[in-house]
This record gives C-alpha cells, sequence and structure tokens, in this order.
C-alpha cells in the first residue's frame, strides 16, 4: 500500500527522494506561467480587434458593476465574456504546446525506474540508481523520437484550457465588480 511506499522511499532515497523532480516543477511552473500570461494578453487584444471592439474600452463593455443600466449585462459584455474565455483558451493550448516537452520530461525523470536490488540473504540494498534528466531525454529521443515529447499534449490542452478559463472568468468578474471607485 502507500504506507510501505512511502517507507520503500524513505529507507532507499531518504528525504530527499520524496523531492525527486521538484526544482524540475519549478522550472516548468515559472515559463508555463509567463506563457499562458502573455498569451492570454495577446490573444485577448486580438479577439477584441478581431469582433470589433477596436476602439472602445474592454472594461467599459458592462457598465457600471458589471451590470447594464436596466440591471442586466449588456450585449457588450456577453462578448467580453466570449473573448476572455477564448482568449483563455487559446493561452491554455499555446502554453501546453510549448511547455509539454518539459513536462514529458519532468514527468519521466520523477517517475524513473529506480533500480534496487536486494543480496540474497538479507544483505543490504545497493545503491539507487538515479538516472538524470539528460539520460531521460535521450533515451526518450531513440526509444519514441520527437513526437515522444509530445505525449499527452491534447488532454494537456484540455486541462490547462478549462484550468484557464475558469481562473481567468473568476478573475475578470472579481476585477470588474470589486474596484472600489476613484473619489
Amino acid at each position: 500500500g502507500l504506507g510501505e511506499k512511502v517507507r520503500t522511499i524513505f529507507r532507499n532515497e531518504g528525504l530527499r527522494g520524496f523531492y525527486r523532480g521538484y526544482w524540475m516543477s519549478v522550472g516548468l511552473f515559472v515559463p508555463g506561467s509567463a506563457i499562458w500570461w502573455g498569451s492570454y494578453s495577446i490573444y485577448k487584444e486580438q479577439y477584441w480587434k478581431l469582433l470589433g471592439g477596436a476602439g472602445q474600452q474592454e472594461s467599459h463593455s458592462f457598465g457600471k458593476g458589471g451590470q447594464g443600466d436596466k440591471g442586466g449585462a449588456p450585449s457588450g459584455g456577453w462578448r467580453l465574456i466570449g473573448i476572455q474565455a477564448v482568449s483563455a483558451v487559446s493561452a491554455g493550448c499555446t502554453t501546453s504546446l510549448v511547455t509539454t516537452p518539459l513536462d514529458v520530461i519532468k514527468t519521466r525523470f520523477q517517475v524513473a525506474n529506480r533500480k534496487v536490488s536486494e543480496a540474497v540473504g538479507g544483505a543490504a540494498a545497493e545503491a539507487v540508481e538515479r538516472p538524470s534528466a539528460y539520460k531521460e531525454v535521450t533515451h526518450l529521443f531513440q526509444k519514441e523520437g520527437l513526437w515522444g515529447f509530445y505525449r499527452g499534449l491534447f488532454p494537456r490542452m484540455t486541462a490547462s484550457s478549462l484550468w484557464g478559463t475558469s481562473m481567468i472568468l473568476a478573475y475578470e468578474f472579481l476585477k470588474r465588480n470589486c474596484m472600489i471607485p476613484e473619489q
């Protein structure tokens, strides 16, 4: 079970074994976040221009407090929500396309087979062979070619797009409706 796996990792690799690939994860998060926010901004601006919003301030599309003068969302407000959602999906797909190879390498490194052979008669286990990220990259390329680095691309695009759309719609809604008016 889980307890046995935890004990095995701790026994064979110590506390460090629980953080295998941690810095690779951090190294993936930073550029991934930068790519997502940068591409979201570009897509939002371009879609806004494409759909006839050029010259208008997008933040004014909802009117005061996110509502039209008669209490309902004006037609421009739904267009803004649509643009934000499509921009988030586009940003998620772009980010996934760029970062999936790094994520595949990170994942392979984290779950790489650890070669542990126990000697007969209860002797101590041999040292664990820890493959390097470089070895994982070369092995992946030799075994699966360039497309091996894009395994899981479409599920990752889907997850990134759903997460990004949910997050950005909540963010944009709160940004619009929680602003304190200047006096």
